[in-house]
Order: structure tokens, then sequence, then C-alpha cells
């Protein structure tokens, strides 16, 4: 399992093949370090906000897929907010 913040993801090739499933990890480790965590945190707050001011479902959704297809290019810190 590696565990990123809120993120949780279980890698597994049953047993078929554990020193795979090994590396895997590591990379999944590196790749999801802090700064990953906090761009899952800025979506749980995008998240809110869309639900709080977005009253259609289908846009809301749209909005928020479009900040995270932005993810990335993405450079600024997370403490710019929802702002851009």
């Amino acid at each position: 399992m590696v565990a990123c913040g809120h993120l949780r993801v279980a890698i597994s090739t049953s047993g078929v093949a554990p020193a795979l499933s090994g590396f895997m990890k590591e990379d999944m480790e590196k790749i999801f370090g802090e700064e990953f965590a906090a761009f899952v945190d800025w979506l749980g707050q995008l998240r809110e906000h869309t639900k709080a001011s977005e009253p259609d479902f289908e846009n809301a959704g749209r909005c928020c897929v479009r900040r995270w297809m932005g993810f990335a290019c993405w450079q600024g810190p997370v403490s710019e907010g929802l702002a851009g």
C-alpha cells in the first residue's frame, strides 16, 4: 500500500510476482510525495468550493476536471489557493 496524504494506492500481482509489486511500490512512493499530497488537499478544497458555488452537478464535475488536468502543467505553490 502506498500512502500519501489522503491518497491510497494498493499494488498486487496476486502473489505471482511479488518483486514487481515491491519495485512498483518504490517507484510510486517517489512519484507521490509531499507536493502531490498538497495537490490532493487542494483538489479537496476545490471540490468543496465548486459544490458550494455550482448547483449543476455536471458543470461542477467539468470545472474540477479542467483544474485537475492543469496539474500536468502546474508549477505554482498550493498556497496560491483556488485563484487562477
